[in-house]
């Protein structure tokens, strides 16, 4: 069943993380066998900025991070009606997001030609 994602939408994205300490929004935190490193997540909570034909989704974090993620992704999820209720701060961007060029646009549509880091 494929999943239904609309701009503006407010997604939770885990990521796992790998490193020689925990960062303090660590969740799930394991430690290496010998102790050397720890395995952990973190979670995001992003905006949809646009929703792309083959599948996949445009997200950016608060500080105007883009990414682009599959929908089908099993870390990525709606923010349920209480996460959005507290964790509203988190949803907003900070400073607006902008293209290559540099227009600023509007919330909720779509950005054409985004330098995007693919995931």
């Amino acid at each position: 069943m494929r999943r239904q994602f609309e701009l503006g939408m407010m997604v939770v994205h885990r990521s796992q993380i790998h490193s020689t300490s925990p960062a303090p929004n660590a969740k799930g935190v394991y430690a290496a066998p010998h102790g050397d490193d720890y395995s952990y997540y973190v979670e995001e909570y992003v905006k949809v900025v646009a929703v792309l034909p083959e599948g996949k989704l445009i997200v950016c974090t608060r500080y105007g991070t883009q990414r682009a993620l599959c929908a089908e992704d099993p870390m990525l999820r709606r923010a349920t009606w209480w996460e959005r209720l507290l964790f509203r701060k988190l949803f907003k961007l900070f400073p607006p997001y902008t293209d290559i060029i540099g227009h600023t646009q509007p919330e909720g549509e779509t950005i054409e030609g985004a330098a995007l880091s693919i995931q």
